[in-house]
């Protein structure tokens, strides 16, 4: 891939900018679901290399518009000729149907997500005595 030009990131950025036309930096934060100011960060480096531009939102004079420049349209393209290729061959070596794959990967996140839940409520329960004590302890006062 370090020949496409732009890191697997950065064509994720550059992809939503592309899909989405020009949009603000909060809906491209939004849309890519990072910090605004991760996403800003991005911009600004898009627009240093000339592969990006601001215009201000007619809608909203606080905002600003990004949208990709005829530099980053091309730079978007020839990532994505890289991308594409080597996403075929992934997928040409997977031991398994690429639809088994995504099934396990979605059932992994949920697992994921339910042990972070439970954790949590455990974390929650243990320190619901230590706040009881605390407030009987103030009473004794």
């Amino acid at each position: 891939m370090a020949d496409a030009g732009l890191r697997p990131d950065e064509y994720a950025i550059y992809s939503a900018v592309f899909k989405a036309g020009p949009l603000t930096i909060s809906e491209l934060a939004a849309a890519v679901g990072m910090p605004l100011t991760t996403a800003s960060d991005y911009v600004q480096t898009m627009t240093s290399r000339g592969h990006a531009r601001r215009r201000a939102n007619p809608l909203d004079s606080r905002s600003v518009l990004v949208a990709l420049t005829d530099e980053g349209l091309a730079a978007h393209h020839a990532a994505r000729v890289s991308f594409v290729r080597v996403i075929k061959r992934l997928r040409g070596a997977l031991p398994l149907p690429e639809q088994e794959v995504i099934r396990a990967l979605h059932a992994l996140d949920d697992a994921v997500g339910q042990v972070l839940a439970e954790l949590a409520a455990e974390d929650r329960r243990q320190r619901q005595p230590a706040a009881a004590a605390r407030a009987v302890a103030r009473q004794d006062d």
